[in-house]
Parts: C-alpha cells; sequence; structure tokens
C-alpha cells in the first residue's frame, strides 16, 4: 500500500514505513504523478513540470530514467504507462493533498453550519506544513504552491466565519494572529482579526492594527487598505453597542476564488490614457453584454505586464469569483506554454480536480469555458507569443480577458474581435516622473531628462537605471556618459548586477530576437550594421540581399514583435538599445565574410540611390563612371525633386559617414559618392563647412586606388568647396588639377565644367580677362561639341562675367541664349540660376520691370528645387528691387522669407546674404508702409 505526503514536504510511505526518494527530479515526478492520481499524465507536462524551461536532449529517456527510480522505491505495480505518458495507481485518498481537497468539498454538501464547521476543521487537521514543503520544482514552486495555499487559507477563512457566527472568538484570534504574521498582506484574514477583536472587546487595538496595516500596505506597496478594510475601520471609529458584522465567505468546495495577481506596484506613475482606455473598453463591453478581452501590445521593456497587474488590482473588486494570472512565457528564457498545458494551470486555478480536466486542447477548453459562463473572472494571460497562444484560453461569458504581448497580435484583432491597446514607451513627462520618484534628490532637472533619452523611455531601463543612480557613487548623468563612451555600452551601463533576467535590459530585449524565425533573425542582425534611426524597405533589402517583397515581410514581422516600427513611407524606425542590441547579435554571430558582404550592399546601394537622387534633382553635368549595380540590390528611384532632397536631408549624415568609412576601408564607392553630395551640402549652405575634409580625402583615395576619373571628379567638388569657404588660391588648383584629369580621361563633359569653373575662380582673383578667355573658348569648345549642357552653363557664367566687367549689351545677349538653351534641355535647376543671372543683368540694364519677372520665376524654380540658400539670396535681391522702384510693402515679405529661410539652414557657405543685412533692410522700411499686394 503506498501513501504519498505532498503537504509538508514530498515522501512516500509504503507499508507504513517511509522511503527514501532518490533525488529532488524523482521528488518532482512522484509530485506530479500524486497531483492526478489514478490520471495518466503525459510526457509533455511530465518533462514542464521537472525539468521547468531546461529540459534534456533526450526527454523520453531521461524520464524514464527517472520512473524507473521510482518504482524501485514505491513498487513496479505503483506506476503504470500507457501511449499517452505515465499514471500512478493510487486512490485520491491515499495522496493527503487530495484527502484534503475532497473533505472541503465534503463539507460544502453539508447543509448545517456546525457539521460544515466541524468538517472544514478536521480537513485543516490534515494541513501540517507548507504543499511540498521544499518545492522539487521550479514549476511545481511558481505553479502548484500558491494554488493550494490559496486553497487552504480559503478555507481557513471559511471556518473562521463559521466560528464567528457561532460566538467562538477565543481561538479563532490565535489563529488568526498566526496566519497574520505569516500572510501579513492579506488583508481578507485582516479583516476577519478586525471583527474578532471588536467582538471580544477589544476595539482600541483592533483600530491600532488597522493603523500599523495601513502603514504596512503604504510602505512596502504604495496602496491604501481595500474597500472592505476601511469600511470596517468606519465601523470602529464609529462604534455602537451592535458587534461588527461577521464576515461571510462562500463555502469554497464549488472551486476556489483564485487571487492569483502578483503584487500592485508601488510607485506607479503615468499612463493615465492608457488606464482610461482600458476603463471604457470594458464599461463598453458591460454595456453590449458583449465578452471582454484587451490585448495590450508594445515593445520589450515598455511595462505592459506592470499596466497590466496595476489595471487588475484597481477594478479586482469588481470580479467576486476571483482573479487569475498566467504567464505563457511567449517571450523568455523557457519554451513557450502551450495553450494545453496553460487550460489545465487555468482549470486547477479555478478548482477543477486533475482527474477531470480532458486530454484534448479543444475538449479542456469547452470545459473551460463552460466553468467561466456563470462566473464573472478577471484573467490575465501574461507574455502570449502569438495569437494561436492566446485564441484557445478565451473563455466568453461576462469574464474579462487582458492579455499582454510583445506581439502585435493582429489575428485576435481580425478573427476573435480583442480590442487592442499600444503601450509604446513613456513620454518625456512621465519616464522623468519615474526617476524622480525613485531616485532620492541627487540628479537635477536637465539630468534626469538626459537619463531618461538614455532609457529609450523604456519603464525596464528607468527603472535599472534609476537602482543603479540610487545606489552608486554616480552624482551626475555625465559620469555615465564617460562610462558608456569608453566602451561600456547604454546596455551595460543599464543592467544591474544580479543574475534576474527581468531587470537584464539585454535580456529582456533579446527575448524578441530569439522568438524571430531565421530568416528574419538574420535580417534584425544585419541591421546591426545600418547607424541611422530609420532604414528603407530598399536599404533592408540590399542588406539582407532578399527580394524587396521578401525584405517587406521580414520587417513587417520584425515590426509584429516591436523590434521595429512602420513609420510609413516604406521606411521603418527603430531605438538606440534595440539597435546596439542587434550591432551585438551581427558582431558575434556572423561572419566577418558575411558582415563585409552585406555592408558592401549597402554601400552599393547608397551609392545608386545617391546618384538616382542627383539625377532627379541636378544632373550631374557629365557621365559618371560608377561601378556596377550589385545582385541584391535594387537602388531608390525618384520621382520629383522633392523625393530627391528629403532623401538626401534625411541620409546626409550617414551618407558623409559611409564616404568615410568606404575611405578607411579602401572601398572606392567612397570617391564615387563623395561629389554626388556637393549639390546638397551647396543647397544647405554647408559646403564651405563640411565639403573640404570629405573631397579631399575622396581625392586622396582615387589616386591611391588609381582612378583619374574619380580624382578629377572629387578635384572638382573639393573646388566647388573651397571656392564657398573663401580660400580661392586652393580652388584654383583644384579645379585646375580636375581639368588636366578630366582631359586625360578623354572627358569633355568633365573637362569643359572644370574650365569654367576655372574662370570662375579667376575671376574671384581679380584676373577677369584671363577669366574671360577662359570662358569663352570653354563656350565655343561647347558649342563645336554639340554639349548643350555646357554650352548653356557656360553661357550663364560668361554673361555673370560680363555685366561684371560692365559688358552690359553682351551680357544680356549670353544671358538670353543661356535661358533658351536650359529651357530646351529642360534642366530646371540650372535654368533657375540662368533666370537668376537674367534679372541681375536686366536690372542693371535699366529694365527694373523685366528683372523682377524673371526673377521671380528664379525663386519658384530654387524652391521647387529645395535650392534654399539660393532662394533666400533671390529673396533679397527681389526685395531690394522692391524698394528701390516704390514698392516698401511688397520688400518686406521677400526679406521676412529670406530671414525664414536662413534661421532654418544656417547663413555659411552659399548664403551670400545674413540674418543681420536682412534686419538691417526690414529696419529701414517705413514703419507703416502701405498695404502689400504681394
Amino acid at each position: 500500500m503506498i501513501e504519498v505526503r505532498l503537504i509538508g514536504a514530498v515522501e512516500a510511505i509504503r507499508d507504513g514505513e517511509p522511503v527514501e526518494i532518490p533525488g529532488r527530479r524523482v521528488r518532482a515526478l512522484l509530485a506530479l504523478l500524486a497531483l492526478t492520481p489514478g490520471k495518466t499524465v503525459s510526457v509533455e507536462s511530465l518533462a514542464n513540470g521537472i525539468w521547468d524551461d531546461e529540459p534534456p536532449e533526450r526527454v523520453r529517456g531521461s524520464l524514464q530514467t527517472y520512473v524507473g527510480r521510482l518504482r524501485r522505491v514505491v513498487g513496479e505495480e505503483a506506476i503504470s504507462t500507457d501511449a499517452f505518458g505515465y499514471r500512478l495507481d493510487v486512490p485520491r485518498g491515499a495522496v493527503d493533498l487530495m484527502a484534503f481537497a475532497d473533505s472541503v468539498a465534503a463539507a460544502a454538501d453539508l447543509d448545517d453550519d456546525e457539521a460544515e464547521r466541524a468538517a472544514l476543521a478536521e480537513a485543516i487537521g490534515r494541513w501540517h506544513g507548507e504543499p511540498f514543503g521544499e518545492p522539487p520544482s521550479e514549476w511545481i514552486e511558481r505553479h502548484e504552491v500558491s494554488v493550494w495555499t490559496e486553497r487552504y487559507l480559503q478555507v481557513v477563512e471559511r471556518r473562521v466565519d463559521l466560528d464567528l457566527a457561532a460566538g467562538d472568538e477565543g481561538d479563532v484570534l490565535i489563529e488568526l494572529n498566526r496566519h497574520v504574521q505569516h500572510f501579513p498582506l492579506r488583508e481578507t484574514l485582516w479583516l476577519r482579526l478586525l471583527v474578532a477583536l471588536d467582538r471580544s472587546g477589544r476595539t482600541a487595538e483592533a483600530l491600532a492594527r488597522y493603523e500599523s496595516l495601513r502603514q504596512r500596505l503604504a510602505e512596502e506597496l504604495g496602496v491604501d487598505p481595500s474597500p472592505e478594510l476601511r469600511a470596517v475601520y468606519a465601523d470602529l471609529l464609529n462604534r455602537t453597542d451592535e458587534p461588527l458584522a461577521v464576515a461571510s465567505s462562500q463555502p469554497p468546495t464549488t472551486g476556489p476564488c483564485p487571487r492569483q495577481l502578483p503584487l500592485d506596484v508601488p510607485g506607479f506613475v503615468g499612463r493615465d490614457e492608457l488606464f482610461a482606455d482600458l476603463d471604457a473598453q470594458r464599461a463598453s463591453s458591460d454595456a453590449a453584454a458583449d465578452p471582454c478581452v484587451i490585448a495590450l501590445h508594445g515593445p520589450p521593456g515598455s511595462g505592459k505586464t506592470t499596466l497590466a497587474v496595476r489595471w487588475a488590482h484597481r477594478v479586482k473588486g469588481d470580479f467576486p469569483d476571483g482573479q487569475l494570472f498566467l504567464n505563457l512565457q511567449g517571450y523568455g528564457p523557457g519554451a513557450p506554454i502551450d495553450p494545453t498545458w496553460a487550460l489545465d494551470r487555468l482549470l486547477r486555478g479555478i478548482g477543477v480536480h486533475g482527474s477531470d480536466v480532458p486530454y484534448d486542447v479543444d475538449d479542456r477548453a469547452a470545459v473551460w469555458r463552460t466553468e467561466l459562463s456563470s462566473r464573472r473572472m478577471l484573467v490575465v494571460l501574461d507574455n502570449a507569443r502569438d495569437a494561436a497562444s492566446v485564441r484557445p484560453l478565451l473563455p466568453g461569458g461576462q469574464s474579462t480577458v487582458l492579455v499582454t504581448s510583445r506581439s502585435q497580435v493582429r489575428a485576435l484583432a481580425a478573427r476573435d474581435g480583442v480590442h487592442r491597446l499600444a503601450v509604446e514607451r513613456m513620454s518625456a513627462a512621465e519616464s522623468t516622473a519615474l526617476l524622480r520618484r525613485r531616485i532620492t534628490g541627487r540628479l537635477s532637472e536637465d539630468e534626469l531628462a538626459e537619463l531618461a533619452d538614455l532609457c529609450g523611455h523604456l519603464p525596464v531601463a528607468l527603472a535599472v537605471a534609476a537602482e543603479r543612480v540610487d545606489r552608486s557613487s554616480l552624482s551626475t548623468i555625465a559620469e555615465l556618459r564617460g562610462q558608456i563612451d569608453r566602451g561600456r555600452g547604454v546596455m551595460d551601463a543599464l543592467s544591474t548586477d544580479d543574475d534576474d533576467p527581468a531587470t537584464n535590459v539585454r535580456a529582456v530585449l533579446a527575448w524578441s530576437y530569439e522568438a524571430l524565425d531565421e530568416p528574419t533573425a538574420r535580417l534584425f542582425r544585419l541591421l546591426g550594421l545600418w547607424e541611422a534611426p530609420r532604414i528603407p524597405v530598399a536599404a533592408a533589402s540590399a542588406l539582407a540581399g532578399a527580394e524587396r517583397s521578401d525584405a517587406t515581410r521580414m520587417l513587417d514581422r520584425l515590426a509584429n514583435h516591436h523590434l521595429l516600427t512602420d513609420v510609413g513611407g516604406d521606411r521603418y524606425e527603430t531605438h538606440d538599445l534595440i539597435r546596439e542590441l542587434a550591432s551585438e547579435i551581427v558582431r558575434t554571430t556572423e561572419s566577418a565574410e558575411a558582415r563585409s558582404a552585406a555592408e558592401h550592399r549597402l554601400r552599393n546601394w547608397f551609392l545608386h540611390s545617391a546618384a538616382n537622387a542627383r539625377a532627379a534633382w541636378r544632373p550631374y553635368p557629365f557621365d559618371l563612371e560608377l561601378p556596377p549595380v550589385e545582385d541584391g540590390v535594387i537602388p531608390r528611384s525618384f520621382a520629383s525633386v522633392a523625393e530627391a532632397y528629403e532623401w538626401f536631408d534625411l541620409h546626409i549624415a550617414y551618407l558623409q559617414a559611409i564616404v568615410h568609412a568606404c575611405i578607411d576601408d579602401g572601398d572606392p564607392i567612397g570617391h564615387h559618392l563623395a561629389p554626388l553630395l556637393s549639390t546638397f551640402l551647396a543647397s544647405e549652405g554647408v559646403i564651405g563647412r563640411d565639403g573640404p575634409a570629405l573631397f579631399e580625402r575622396a581625392e586622396a583615395s582615387a589616386r591611391r586606388l588609381g582612378d583619374r576619373a574619380g580624382q578629377a571628379n572629387c578635384a572638382n567638388s573639393l573646388a566647388q568647396a573651397q571656392y564657398e569657404a573663401g580660400d580661392n588660391i586652393s580652388a584654383l588648383d583644384s579645379v585646375r588639377r580636375s581639368r588636366e584629369l578630366h582631359a586625360a580621361a578623354g572627358q569633355l563633359g568633365g573637362e569643359l565644367c572644370a574650365q569654367g569653373n576655372v574662370a570662375i575662380v579667376l575671376q574671384s582673383l581679380g584676373r577677369s580677362d584671363a577669366a574671360l578667355e577662359e570662358l569663352q573658348d570653354a563656350v565655343e569648345r561647347a558649342r563645336d561639341a554639340d554639349n548643350r549642357l555646357q554650352l548653356g552653363t557656360g553661357l550663364l557664367n560668361l554673361s555673370d562675367l560680363y555685366r561684371q566687367v560692365g559688358r552690359l549689351g553682351e551680357s544680356v545677349r549670353a544671358a538670353r541664349e543661356s535661358v533658351d538653351v536650359l529651357r530646351a534641355i529642360d534642366d530646371p535647376n540650372r535654368l533657375a540660376v540662368a533666370l537668376d543671372n537674367l534679372a541681375d543683368v536686366l536690372a542693371d540694364s535699366g529694365r527694373p520691370d523685366d528683372a523682377v519677372r524673371q526673377l521671380g520665376e528664379a525663386i519658384e524654380r530654387y524652391r521647387a528645387a529645395h535650392l534654399r540658400s539660393n532662394e533666400a539670396n533671390a529673396l533679397r535681391k527681389l526685395g531690394v528691387m522692391h524698394r528701390d522702384q516704390g514698392r516698401p510693402a511688397a520688400a518686406r515679405p521677400c526679406w521676412l522669407r529670406a530671414a525664414a529661410i536662413l534661421t532654418d539652414v544656417g547663413s555659411q557657405g552659399t548664403s551670400r546674404v545674413t540674418l543681420a543685412e536682412l534686419n538691417e533692410l526690414i529696419e529701414g522700411l517705413p514703419h507703416d508702409p502701405e498695404p502689400s499686394t504681394v
């Protein structure tokens, strides 16, 4: 005869004598079988219960070994095997925990309170320690101990209610005092203790004990006592001769009233809008008598579980049949809990005996829905992997289900009508409020804001950072920044020193990565080679060497797991911490060859995308000899100047970084890419600041690699940058070098372009005759070669030079021909410059009205081409023309628009007008100008 003890310890009694169970895992096996005596337990269930999240490679073989060891001590006949698993062949009454449960169930069937009271006392007498003693597995500790402890306490509370109703307060007080010492935060025990004290004539002590409980709840949990306790306290304060009413509980035998919520969160900050959304959705479901299922989804570490627990505690009083909490382990160090196992836990949590739990997942789901159909419960399903892991657990009825997941669980919304709420990073105000609450006055408001930014406004990172600052000697954020700059990394700086993965920012983020399929995981790793916050789909496609459609699907999966955010326009965004994680993983997972190939594809994509953008915005003045487009690379195309400008504006810092990185690596893409950036840098007025160092390095790289054409292009861009920086001597050397290199390479278009630039620099040095000679020769050579682009550009420059030396008639003729040529070849950007030049010539020739018209068209074309510095210069001139012709009201908006542009882009480089000059011009206008007609 075998008996099994699970209360106080896991033990086996054979023929009246205890036997030694060989090892912790064999004890876990015995406990799991004893929880469902006479019923087969599947191999999968046993494996989860014994090894938790770290099963061996050969689960069945290891399990057979442990079963053999257990049989040797309890007898071969005690354990049976069938196709599904293993069974402990003993009566339920032979397991003390089952005997306890059966006694409680039998007591519930009694109609007489005294008989029930006696039966419950007998059941409680079987309880002689903690369930399972020292739990033999983490799974048992996590899933079984709390359930059985809760059932025991409910039995105690029911029997106490019956004792108080019978007027037996003496023994009850001793028992309640013992229990509140062991369970000091269980308010239902305290409520009964206060009633018992009052009924024993110890009202003053009851008031004092309430106050001590209130202080403890405030200090440890940051909450007030429950409404029921506060009501008892109020009755104690308003004491009459009538004794307090006896707390009433229903017999627990119809199934426990589970209270499985984790502890409420002390010091919770913010999320008011989400709380309001949760309340509104629940109210809407209640009003429509519909099931209420809400899914909280968001990035790793965004505080979804904390929010769910906090809200659950706020509303738990509305669910008289209890609250269930189950971690589905969708993301974490172990395997996710499958729906079959999850339903087993949920059914046991509401008191369904193990022998009554079916095998099949559909049958279990049916029992679950049946059991909850007449109950009003709150069910929190935490950390779900996907919709499939949740769908069988949805009960229907009048219960409320709250799901948390890193996945967007879109299928739950589409198929099951689940309402989804996104839990994003905290706002800046919420982040600093959280830090301020947890860090005791050591940091200024600016430092708190900087720390919040460093943490990406992720609650998990904020909490860890606050703990680290509060316990360490760090007194300023600069010290933390210093550690990061010395190579420690943000995630290292934001991790605690213990082994808790929940406070390890790296581990919390990595769990999402580990849930990905391999192609998507590879793309995520390769994104670690991308250093900007946003990545276009085409760039991701190049990184992975994948078709655009495949890259889009993988990026969408990453967004579904909240590792990226879809910001529209075929672009995705990620945060610094996520990028740091990807960067770490790619360098430890991908080979150097794989990383190099991905980086080269990405650089190739940027090179050809930049060439397309430049062509759409301001075509290069001659054909470029670029490396071919690599396999798997689909460069970005551009339908308009605005698209091209926006692309350059978004990526310019990264493009410059790529140039420098390529040069460092000896990659020719660097010196091919650099000249393509000149127009954008000039348009933003920064080519004179950023260009010289960039183009000088690019030219040196082309020289080392023996690329004459590439060197010529870089030298021309270098000359432009030096000219705008005011270094005309260096600019002349660079542009002459460019001309010679183009001529040696047989590139007439490049040579003519450089020859024209030689003339411009010579004129700036006061050498007008030499400049005229160069330009006249360049124009004739372009006309002979029928190079319309170089002809139009040469005529433009020649007109400007004629004007400067006072040859206005020749200047007008050259200017008009330049406009005609450039308009005919549809070069809108150079046409804008030609119109601007024609306006200057006409103004100097005494034809102001024609000049205003030409300049107006030039300004519109500058604006369309996003040549903002040119636009500002032209607006200044247009305002002067209006003022000089007696139209001050028309002048003012021109100068105000120019000032707005300079405020946005700055006044360095190609901006030949300053804010100070514009302010002086505006101040010089009449104070009460006539109404503007512009």
